[in-house]
C-alpha cells in the first residue's frame, strides 16, 4: 500500500510513516484509520424528497451562523437538545451512544463544535451537521442559510478592508530572560552523571533510547521548587528549553523528580518559568530534535509523547507543552506538512486543541491528526502516544 491514498485524501490505514496530504482536506484518523470521511454504520443519509440545495456564499452562511448555533441545532438537530441544555456535562453520543463520550465544545454558540472520545471532534456546526445528518457540506450550508433566514439571491455588500497597525514588538522582562538563561546555561546535558534521575525517569517511562537524541532537555541537579512563593526544596529536574517561532528563548519547562528517577513528592511535578513578555508561550513549543529537510514536522503536548513518535514513527517532532499551546502551536519556516500526534482525553480537550490547529494551518500546509487506537483505560483521563509506544514496544511494532 506505500504510496497509495484512500479517497479524498483520506491516509490508508496501514501507512505510518509522514507523508504530504491534501492540504484542503485535514485527515482525522484514530490509530491508522482515517475519519474525516467515514460515514458511521448506525448513521442514514437524511435527504429527505428535497430539491437539490441551492447555492450560498459560505463566509455569508458562517457568518450569519455565528453565535446562533443554539437556534440551528434546535432546529436542525433537536437531539443536541440535552447537550445544549448542559453544555459543560457529557452526554451519549448522538451517533453511536454509549454513556458519556460526548459533549460541545466550550465556544459552542460560536463555532457549533462538538467532540465525541470515540468518533472525533467536529471543528463547526457545518462538520457537525454533516457527520449527524449525513450531508455534504452545500448541503449543511443550505440548511443553515434557510434557518439562519438567509436570501441565496441577495447580493453581498462590498467590505474594503481596514488598514490595520500592526501592534510593536513585546519588550521582554530582562530579569526573567537573564533568569531562564542563566538556568540554561547552568543544566547539564543528560549524559552527565549528575543527569542520572532524569535518565532513570525517561527509562521508567519506557523511553531511554532518546535520552541522547534531544539537544533540547538537560538536568539541573538542583533545581528549586517554589510552592505559594516560598522555597519547598530543591530537586533533581529535567529542563526543556522553550523557543517560540521567532526561534528566541522564552522560557524553560521543569520536571521536578527524585534521585530515584520519579517525580517529586510536590504539588505540581511539572511547571512553567514565566515566560518573558505577556503571550510568549503561544506558538512556541520544546524542539525536541531538529528539522531534517523532509518539510515533514510532528507536534504533540508532553514531552514524554514527544520523543516516543520520534522513536516509534521516525519523524521529528516537538512538545507544544499543554493543550492550548497545541492549538497555538507555530510552525517555522520550511515545513510543509504537520502531523499533530494529539491525545485522547475524557474531557475532549486532546481533541478540540488539535482541531484547532488544523483550522489554522489547513490553508498553509498538510496537516493530518493522529489520534491514539483504543478506547481510555478505567480510571484514567486519556491515552496518549506513548501509551501505544509502550504498547506495541512489547511487539516489537513501531507506532
Amino acid at each position: 500500500m506505500d504510496g497509495e491514498s484512500a479517497p479524498g485524501g483520506a491516509v490508508t490505514a496501514n501507512e505510518m510513516a509522514p507523508r504530504r496530504c491534501n492540504a484542503s482536506r485535514p485527515v482525522l484518523r484514530k490509530g491508522g484509520t482515517a475519519m474525516s470521511s467515514l460515514p458511521h454504520p448506525n448513521r442514514a443519509r437524511d435527504t429527505g424528497n428535497r430539491p437539490p440545495p441551492r447555492t450560498f456564499d459560505a463566509a455569508d452562511v458562517k457568518a450569519a451562523a455565528a453565535g446562533r448555533w443554539g437556534e440551528v441545532y434546535a432546529q436542525l438537530a433537536p437531539e443536541l437538545a440535552e447537550a445544549m441544555a448542559k453544555p459543560t456535562r457529557h452526554h451519549p453520543c448522538p451517533v453511536h451512544g454509549g454513556k458519556d463520550g460526548f459533549r460541545l465544545f466550550g465556544d459552542w454558540r460560536e463555532s457549533g463544535g462538538c467532540v465525541c472520545a470515540t468518533c472525533g471532534p467536529r471543528h463547526d456546526g457545518f462538520a457537525t451537521l454533516q457527520w449527524l445528518r449525513g450531508w455534504d457540506f452545500p448541503e449543511a450550508l443550505a440548511r443553515v442559510a434557510e434557518v439562519s433566514g438567509l436570501d441565496h439571491t441577495a447580493p453581498r455588500p462590498v467590505v474594503r478592508p481596514a488598514r490595520v497597525t500592526p501592534p510593536p514588538a513585546p519588550t521582554p522582562d530582562r530579569e526573567i530572560q537573564r533568569a531562564i538563561a542563566d538556568e540554561w546555561a547552568e543544566a547539564v546535558g543528560l549524559d552527565h552523571p549528575a543527569a542520572a534521575p532524569v535518565r532513570r525517569y525517561l527509562e521508567a517511562r519506557g523511553l531511554g533510547e532518546a535520552m541522547p537524541l534531544s539537544p533540547a532537555l538537560r538536568c539541573d541537579p538542583r533545581a528549586t521548587y517554589w510552592e505559594d512563593g516560598r522555597k519547598a526544596g530543591e530537586f533533581p529536574a529535567m529542563i526543556g528549553r522553550v523557543v517560540d517561532a521567532q526561534g528566541r528563548h522564552v522560557g524553560n519547562h521543569r520536571t521536578f523528580l527524585s534521585l530515584d528517577g520519579r517525580k517529586a513528592p510536590v504539588r505540581d511535578a511539572k511547571k512553567l518559568t514565566r515566560g518573558v513578555f505577556p503571550g510568549a508561550f503561544s506558538g512556541a513549543a520544546i524542539q525536541l530534535f531538529p528539522l531534517d529537510g523532509s518539510g515533514v514536522l510532528g507536534v504533540c503536548e508532553g514531552i514524554e509523547t514527544a520523543l516516543s513518535v520520534r522513536l516509534g514513527a521516525g519523524m521529528p517532532c516537538w512538545a507544544a507543552i499543554s493543550a492550548s499551546g497545541l492549538a497555538s502551536f507555530e510552525p517555522p519556516p520550511g515545513v510543509q506538512a504537520v502531523h499533530i500526534w494529539a491525545d485522547l482525553d475524557r474531557s475532549g480537550a486532546g481533541q478540540e486543541a488539535a482541531t484547532k490547529l488544523v483550522e489554522r494551518l489547513r490553508h498553509r500546509m498538510a496537516v493530518v491528526v493522529h489520534l491514539p487506537p483504543g478506547e481510555i483505560p478505567e480510571g484514567s483521563k486519556s491515552l496518549d502516544w506513548l501509551d501505544i509506544f509502550n504498547q506495541e514496544a512489547g511487539h516489537g511494532q513501531a507506532i
